[in-house]
């Protein structure tokens, strides 16, 4: 009888075995936030823009110490900016000049918003204008003397005032002084009593109306037409940084004819002083 062979199963070898992995949270690699993406740059550099335009954006308090405190989120923004340079001590020398620079441009900032700059508003003299067609028989004379805020700030407190009158004799330039002191003494008297225009803010125009102190007749007109009689305006105006103010005193050159059409053709001259 022949022998019976059994085949027997060869184990199995190790390359042949696969492991079995259980996943599980902790088997991915964590991911990181790109520089750009990083709350550390974006947080920092936000700060340092809130107080910065904080700042700026105060115009009737003096907050400039602030700057100094917006300078370290500053330089905490560039250090984070920095960290795509793998080079150490390159990125340190980057991050100095950078907290360097920006720290003269704070510094700069700084005088820039001085209190006394904030407050350096001021009034010009613009135009004047009738009120009705200029010699109009049976009616005073009527002119708005117009001032305007001329500068970058608000100008706080003014206080405006005008006068007009036929000062008669041949010789304006003469009598300019005169003009000055008697019409000057009238005005502050005036001012007294005039209550504030308040805050005329960037761009913002006033005006005055002044006028004669009795209706025209054509005895007026003719006086003014032959040189008898010179028109005068003067004017003062006067703010919360400027309390004493300033006046400006103008005369009319003799006026062509009776009919004025357009008041722009009329010559006025500044008063000598």
């Amino acid at each position: 009888m022949g022998k019976k062979h059994r085949k027997s199963k060869a184990a199995p070898r190790a390359a042949d075995q696969l492991p079995v992995v259980t996943p599980t949270s902790n088997s991915l690699p964590p991911i990181q936030a790109l520089w750009y993406e990083s709350n550390r740059l974006w947080g920092g550099a936000s700060i340092f823009s809130a107080i910065t335009l904080t700042v700026m954006a105060s115009m009737n308090k003096d907050l400039r110490w602030m700057l100094l405190l917006a300078w370290p989120f500053a330089a905490f923004t560039i250090w984070t900016a920095t960290a795509l340079l793998h080079h150490k001590g390159h990125r340190i020398r980057l991050a100095i000049v950078g907290t360097a620079l920006v720290g003269a441009g704070l510094y700069g900032l700084y005088l820039w918003l001085r209190p006394n700059q904030q407050q350096s508003g001021f009034m010009q003299f613009t135009e004047m204008k009738p009120v009705y067609p200029l010699f109009t028989l049976g009616k005073p004379l009527m002119l708005n003397v117009y001032y305007q805020n001329k500068s970058t700030f608000p100008v706080v407190g003014v206080k405006q005032d005008a006068a007009l009158g036929f000062i008669y004799g041949p010789s304006a330039q003469a009598k300019s002084g005169y003009v000055r002191q008697t019409f000057a003494r009238q005005m502050l008297n005036d001012l007294k009593a005039t209550s504030s225009y308040g805050d005329v803010g960037v761009g913002g125009t006033i005006w005055t109306t002044v006028q004669s102190d009795h209706d025209l007749t054509t005895n007026d007109v003719n006086s003014l037409i032959e040189g008898k009689v010179t028109l005068y305006v003067i004017s003062h105006i006067e703010w919360t940084e400027h309390p004493k103010g300033f006046n400006l005193c103008l005369y009319m050159d003799r006026p062509p004819g009776p009919r004025v059409e357009d008041f722009s053709q009329l010559s006025w001259h500044v008063c000598e002083q």
